[in-house]
């Protein structure tokens, strides 16, 4: 349950379900599929990078408003995305990562994991949150494609920069 919100009802396209420890070595598959993002986004994934993102959570949210996701066909690892709910405020939820499988990409997959999310949201919270790292070019246009506008907040870490994001529910 996401803050009493049944997740399976987060797609009519693909399972969903919470990320588990077992789940690990698929999800690592996955991100190691898609180097492009790591360039723009260092350092690069292992396995005890995805454990830690399995609990990693933003300042003033709680464990339970955390849903670390995978989206599903069959036994396939189609996308992960990592979305807690009430952040940056209450009427706001925030994907702290998304990424789907390079096999899947370029087919309207992510595309329609958003829609489907935005829908699944909306009777809850007013907008979705997100950030991209500055210069990656191809998150940019993906965001934008999928109704997600800059918000004018920049934020510099010690390796790239996070252009944040927001789309209107």
């Amino acid at each position: 349950m996401m803050c009493g919100l049944n997740i399976q009802g987060l797609s009519e396209t693909f399972t969903v379900s919470h990320i588990r420890q077992e789940d690990i070595p698929r999800v690592f598959s996955l991100c190691s599929g898609n180097p492009a993002y790591y360039r723009h986004c260092p350092p690069q994934v292992t396995e005890d990078s995805i454990r830690d993102d399995l609990v990693a959570l933003p300042p003033g949210t709680k464990a339970g408003n955390k849903h670390y996701l995978g989206f599903w066909k069959g036994w396939t690892l189609i996308a992960v995305m990592d979305l807690i709910a009430g952040f940056p405020h209450e009427n706001a939820a925030f994907i702290g990562f998304f990424m789907v499988d390079k096999a899947w990409q370029r087919q309207g997959t992510g595309t329609r994991i958003m829609e489907e999310t935005a829908r699944f949201l909306k009777p809850h919270y007013q907008s979705l949150h997100l950030g991209y790292a500055q210069g990656n070019t191809q998150a940019e246009r993906f965001w934008q494609n999928n109704h997600f506008n800059p918000t004018g907040v920049i934020t510099k870490t010690q390796s790239y920069t996070v252009v944040s994001m927001q789309r209107s529910l």
